[in-house]
């Protein structure tokens, strides 16, 4: 089987939720023998015009030759001279007056130009599975026209979820009107979605019942490890998004303080680039930043926090810290797509007092804060394996593939 994703990133990037859910996909599809490729759609515009598909490798190799592309590097540049020309009217400094470069994201779809070329090259080099990563690259599926190739969507967030969330919570949406409102009109076009959350499988299920729909959350691996008992670290890790920044900022200004008062020796340390917009002072609190491996933190840690107050889909860093084993508590939003369970894996409050307190708990209380050790490893077992969330979503490109 021979699968293409096409994505607004040039290469794989796991320092982020989504970056970090799209390496898992395309690692986990490798190890069990299809044929995978990532191809950059990012979009250089007539002005900045040497248009380029970057192709990012992964475990199973990448095909090294391209076909109308020529490799320098990791990178492969076009062979048209149409665009090679605006390359070097470019270099001569001839500026025309056109727009600056700019990638797919949150504020920009895909144009039919730049979808009509990816359509063209799978269709050209016989994929069997094409997928959008994020509704943005979805114009590509709606420019193939042949039966033969399955068209899918990796979700990760609806954006119209993630608009009134943001708005509930006083935020500015990070969501352009445009994306938002051709959002259904671009899932449209996959015949199977990907999503994180059962809340965002609902919303296609209403909306568009005919499509199939797989919750593919982040997979991982249980690596429990006993928390030092004499340690009180509390951790958060984080991008710079602006559910980031706002979570970390509520939780400085009205949690840590009251956890000080129950235990005076905890320490709080922010990893992520997050750490880089707390710029007030704050007791006891270690502003680390990125870090190339967060294990060490995740295994020191006494408890783990997810205090968001915005935001959709499944949040990464709490399956991660669940599958180190640890404690955590998080917000209702923070805990976002966990299914109901009788003994849930972790604390989830709404109130800054109510957070503080079960902070508190799990650092005083060693029992209490092992229970949900245990509980959270168990949990990530049965729902969070890689061959839970993965080989249902592989059993049904089988089946079409069979066809």
């Amino acid at each position: 089987m021979k699968i293409l994703v096409v994505s607004n990133v040039s290469e794989i990037d796991r320092t982020y939720g989504s970056g970090v859910i799209l390496g898992d996909f395309l690692d986990w599809f490798s190890s069990e023998g299809a044929e995978v490729h990532l191809v950059s759609a990012s979009k250089f515009s007539a002005r900045n015009f040497a248009r380029r598909l970057a192709v990012a490798k992964v475990p199973a190799g990448t095909r090294e030759l391209l076909p109308g592309f020529w490799r320098i590097g990791n990178t492969w540049f076009s062979l048209s001279p149409k665009i090679w020309f605006a390359w070097f009217i470019e270099k001569l400094g001839i500026n025309r007056g056109r727009e600056s470069s700019a990638d797919y994201k949150y504020d920009q779809i895909m144009v039919a130009e730049d979808a009509i070329e990816m359509a063209k090259l799978s269709q050209k080099e016989n994929y069997d599975v094409v997928i959008a990563d994020y509704v943005w690259c979805a114009p590509v599926l709606a420019a193939i026209h042949s039966q033969a190739i399955c068209k899918g969507i990796i979700a990760h967030d609806i954006m119209q979820n993630r608009i009134s969330s943001m708005q509930k919570s006083g935020s500015a949406p990070d969501v352009s009107e445009e994306v938002a409102a051709r959002e259904l009109q671009l899932l449209g076009s996959a015949d199977f979605v990907c999503v994180e959350t059962s809340d965002d499988k609902a919303f296609i299920q209403e909306r568009i019942p005919r499509m199939e729909i797989f919750l593919m959350p982040r997979a991982v691996l249980v690596q429990a490890h006993p928390t030092p008992s004499d340690e009180k670290f509390v951790l958060f890790i984080g991008g710079a998004a602006q559910h980031n920044v706002q979570g970390i900022a509520w939780f400085l200004k009205q949690v840590w303080p009251h956890i000080l008062l129950e235990c005076k020796t905890a320490r709080l340390r922010i990893l992520g680039a997050v750490a880089h917009t707390v710029t007030v002072n704050h007791q006891n609190v270690d502003l680390v930043g990125p870090v190339p491996d967060s294990t060490p933190f995740y295994q020191g840690s006494t408890v783990c926090i997810i205090p968001l107050l915005s935001g959709s889909g499944f949040k990464t860093k709490l399956i991660e810290a669940l599958a180190f084993g640890k404690a955590c508590v998080s917000t209702p939003v923070g805990a976002a797509g966990l299914p109901p369970l009788l003994e849930p894996p972790l604390i989830v409050v709404e109130e800054a007092n109510q957070f503080a307190v079960a902070v508190s708990a799990f650092l005083k209380d060693d029992e209490l804060r092992r229970t949900y050790e245990l509980r959270s490893a168990d949990y990530i077992q049965k729902f969070h394996s890689p061959n839970a969330v993965y080989s249902p979503i592989l059993e049904y490109l089988n089946h079409v593939h069979s066809r």
